[in-house]
């Protein structure tokens, strides 16, 4: 199986450390696939990472700067300097290179200067009227003509439809089915996995993985349901559920805010208290030779204090005052994976969807607040 990636993929994960991204690499491994990437996508994860990196610890050393002005007794932290962990990259990379899992092609293999100037002048895709995407012709005219000249298929992994894929964002683009009709399109590593992994565990079964595979698929066939998945979630992993909603109700910005608070426009800043209640929406399963990936969604009632700007503070005081409670209701998409000793673990939230409220918040005085200053 050949999978060509384009830089999206690789963006969030670039050493495959999730849970869909893990077990594809070692489903590629195990099944005597191959990863290929052009030189141009190589380049824009490393400078991706770059970007990353830097963005992250400047974050961090904030953080750190100002937790230490508040102890007495310091906080200790030390970073490697950025070629260290470029280099960890890249050598990430070189390793899989070596073990025969990866290759890079080189753009400079193939001749399409030409090629490229006639289809930006033509507005023929990748290009298009609004945008000029340089880097995305040469991606797939690499790609394209690398099946052609080798007499491959494979799957090609984007998640950019609007240079890549037709009307229906399941298709390739007609422009681009006139270079090749090679390459089958998933939007994900997730959804690459999902489609075909009827074949991929035809093919597991066959090697030595089979025994540890049948063991996983009995276990899962007799143990998993609803029940098993919402125990393990508030024994496991309410903690780190906690910590991913507060987080993402601390970055939420002043207009999502008052659209999820019925319009109510003076609310500033939501503040995470407590989860009240979880309930699961669906959950489904699949295996990946020795290991099960759980994946669905469910129902968080999350209790938050609800906060105003505080114009009348003085010097000192907080930017915020606090003027009640309510609960919010959170839809959250979630992973996590159960490997051959049966323990939950690996839990990954996948995305947060919050409902407007359709009742007032609870106030915590019925004071006007401006006269609470």
């Amino acid at each position: 199986m050949n999978i060509f990636l384009d830089s999206n993929i690789l963006f969030p994960d670039p050493f495959f450390r999730n849970n869909f991204s893990r077990n594809f690499l070692e489903t590629i491994k195990s099944i005597d696939g191959k990863i290929f990437i052009s030189n141009v996508v190589y380049q824009e994860v490393i400078n991706n990472y770059k970007r990353e990196l830097k963005k992250r610890r400047k974050t961090f050393g904030e953080a750190f700067f100002e937790l230490n002005k508040l102890l007495v007794t310091n906080v200790e932290h030390t970073f490697k300097n950025e070629e260290f962990y470029l280099a960890e990259l890249n050598s990430f990379y070189k390793n899989l290179i070596d073990e025969g899992h990866l290759k890079i092609i080189e753009h400079t293999e193939f001749d399409m200067f030409n090629e490229i100037v006639q289809r930006a002048l033509n507005n023929k895709k990748p290009f298009d009227y609004q945008k000029e995407e340089f880097k995305d012709t040469v991606i797939w005219l690499t790609y394209s003509k690398f099946v052609e000249k080798h007499k491959i298929s494979g799957c090609f992994l984007s998640n950019n439809t609007k240079e890549f894929y037709a009307s229906d964002k399941k298709t390739i683009h007609p422009d681009l089915l006139e270079d090749t009709q090679r390459l089958v399109p998933y939007k994900s590593i997730e959804e690459f996995l999902k489609s075909n992994s009827e074949y991929i565990n035809g093919i597991l079964t066959e090697k030595e993985e089979e025994r540890d595979f049948l063991q996983l698929l009995d276990w899962a066939e007799a143990n998993l349901s609803e029940t098993y998945v919402e125990k393990a979630i508030q024994k496991e992993f309410i903690d780190e559920l906690q910590s991913e909603l507060s987080y993402y109700v601390d970055e939420l910005s002043e207009a999502e805010i008052n659209n999820i608070i019925n319009g109510k426009d003076f609310i500033s800043k939501l503040e995470s208290i407590t989860l009240l209640q979880t309930s699961l929406n669906t959950y489904e399963r699949e295996i990946y030779g020795t290991e099960i990936i759980i994946y669905g969604s469910l129902d968080v009632n999350h209790f938050v204090s609800l906060y105003i700007w505080n114009s009348f503070r003085d010097k000192g005081e907080s930017p915020y005052f606090c003027i009640g409670n309510d609960t919010i209701i959170q839809k959250v998409e979630f992973t996590f994976s159960i490997k051959s000793d049966y323990k939950a673990e690996n839990f990954e939230v996948k995305g947060i969807e919050t409902s407007n409220m359709k009742e007032g918040y609870i106030e915590s005085s019925k004071e006007n607040p401006e006269d609470l200053f």
